[in-house]
């Protein structure tokens, strides 16, 4: 791919992606492709978003916001939690959510597979219990325990998968077989994570898969940089676009 069109390549894989990575790729190719693909993936966001542009303009629906955004704005004058916050949303997050999604867009390994499925467990179910769980009343406290509760539920999953070995022999063949499935459902299921990060209304339910879109966008990215780059990469893109959506907030 070294005198490829990042462009071509990257349209060519999400037509039938595989798990091929670039091989004897230089450190300064790397970082073009990956300026490169994130300016692809801006350009599909800005046509993706258009539908939801004319629904809002016409007052169909209102814009949906982002949790996080708003927690930000809540707190951008509390200088005690905003380094906390931005350390969750720009570091920690997006290592975590590639880790889950990304780490096993890969010929099937199962190690790999144990702590993808254990990593998502544990964010899925944090986010799930996250108001019945205690929290402590100090912001440093409040950061760790948060990260506590994912480490901990992750490592409970993995040791249970420890006991289901058996259960990895059919799927290795049908992982191995069917990439394409395999991609576009990690990109499907990080889109829909993110539900949790969005304050929706009920009445917004039947614009969910416009409202998702931008996420899929982002989730095909981050899963091409990842198989092409591999998982540094991914994890530097997603920190990257984490803290630009964060950085135009603060200069807004």
């Amino acid at each position: 791919m070294e005198k490829k069109s990042v462009r071509k390549d990257y349209f060519n894989f999400l037509r039938n992606p595989r798990y091929e990575k670039n091989i004897e790729v230089t450190l300064s190719r790397k970082l073009i492709i990956l300026f490169k693909v994130f300016l692809l993936s801006y350009v599909g966001i800005f046509i993706v978003t258009i539908p939801e542009t004319i629904l809002v303009h016409f007052e169909v629906f209102k814009p949906v916001e982002m949790k996080s955004i708003k927690i930000y704005d809540s707190i951008v004058q509390q200088s005690s939690y905003k380094p906390y916050f931005l350390l969750l949303s720009v570091i920690i997050y997006p290592i975590l959510e590639e880790i889950s999604f990304r780490l096993p867009l890969t010929n099937f390994n199962v190690r790999n597979f144990k702590i993808s499925f254990s990593v998502f467990s544990g964010l899925l179910i944090s986010f799930l219990l996250v108001d019945s769980l205690w929290w402590p009343s100090t912001n440093f406290a409040f950061f760790l325990i948060g990260i506590f509760y994912i480490l901990v539920l992750s490592c409970i999953v993995f040791i249970l998968l420890n006991y289901k070995r058996d259960a990895f022999v059919n799927l290795k063949k049908r992982w191995n077989q069917r990439p394409n499935i395999i991609f576009y459902s990690s990109a499907t299921l990080f889109a829909f994570m993110h539900i949790f990060n969005l304050d929706l209304d009920i009445y917004d339910v039947i614009f969910l898969p416009l409202i998702l879109l931008p996420f899929f966008i982002f989730g095909i990215s981050f899963g091409y940089v990842r198989i092409r780059l591999g998982l540094t990469y991914s994890i530097l893109l997603h920190m990257i676009i984490n803290g630009l959506v964060l950085g135009l907030r603060e200069l807004g």
